[in-house]
């Protein structure tokens, strides 16, 4: 008698590491630069990047409203957010629209903010940014424009009836900030359920030391909508469910749903946003961390 098969999510290797965030892969790469002569890269690396690139362009400008796109609309939740961008924020979108990345810096304090440690980070030597310092604006509405952003996405969440979202190491706590040609404007890529907790069925896959003690279930249903787009003014959820999204999956992120910024454009930083410090003000929990850092 033929044996019964073994549960796919067993007979599947989990996912490595540094799939998991574009950060993770950069370190990565560095190590692997010191460790053998620079080559490079082989014609067919990633075949589908074109195909991910323009489907990023095509959805960029359906969300900003410059070019519609019917099938791109079922596959999107508009999520009710109150508040609108500061004039700075229009002065840094012309800026680095002409300067490109060193318009945002020239627009950051030079003032370094160490990242601090709560909760078990220290013991556990989780580091949930890319550098050890963050900056802020020096248009202080910036920083509360973006801090009151991650703050009403919860809520917006909820009201859209989509699986809830919560401030915290585990779940949202951080995006990215890219620049779309395609629109011409500064985008958000969100990304929450960030680290959830390992399991050997449901989700067998390490992230490193920040995903220990992790209190967040595996939740397909709230992976599908883990990934929430802020452009112009509009704030959406993607359903990466949806046929029409499920090619801005780079291969081996099938699992995460883990859409990455540089195919809606080009990345700028990674803006922090940390509820867990109640004692500070909430333009003093962010921390924007740039390359060079």
């Amino acid at each position: 008698m033929q044996a019964a098969p073994k549960p796919l999510s067993r007979l599947q290797p989990p996912l490595p590491a540094l799939h998991w965030r574009c950060r993770h892969r950069r370190r990565r790469s560095l190590v692997h630069a010191e460790q053998q002569p620079a080559a490079s890269p082989a014609p067919d690396a990633d075949p589908l990047a074109s195909q991910r690139a323009e489907l990023g362009r095509r959805l960029v400008r359906h969300v900003a409203g410059a070019q519609p796109s019917p099938d791109l609309a079922g596959a999107l939740r508009p999520l009710p957010v109150h508040i609108e961008a500061p004039r700075a924020w229009a002065t840094l979108v012309d800026g680095v629209a002409v300067q490109g990345q060193q318009a945002l810096r020239n627009a950051l304090s030079p003032r370094p903010y160490p990242v601090p440690s709560f909760q078990t980070l220290a013991h556990c030597r989780c580091c949930l940014t890319s550098s050890r310092v963050g900056r802020r604006f020096r248009a202080r509405p910036v920083n509360l424009f973006l801090a009151l952003l991650f703050e009403q996405i919860p809520a917006a969440v909820a009201l859209a009836g989509l699986p809830p979202i919560a401030l915290d190491r585990y779940d949202l706590h951080h995006g990215h900030l890219f620049f779309a040609p395609a629109c011409r404007q500064l985008g958000i890529l969100f990304h929450a359920k960030e680290y959830p907790a390992a399991h050997v069925d449901s989700f067998p896959v390490h992230l490193g030391n920040c995903q220990s003690g992790s209190s967040l279930d595996f939740d397909e249903e709230a992976m599908r909508w883990r990934n929430l787009l802020w452009l112009n003014g509009q704030l959406v959820a993607l359903d990466m469910a949806a046929p029409a999204l499920q090619p801005l999956l780079m291969p081996g992120l099938e699992l995460p749903r883990t859409v990455l910024e540089h195919d809606l454009g080009q990345p700028l930083a990674d803006v922090n946003y940390f509820a867990a410090l109640r004692n500070r003000r909430s333009a003093e929990r962010l921390f924007v961390c740039m390359p060079g850092d």
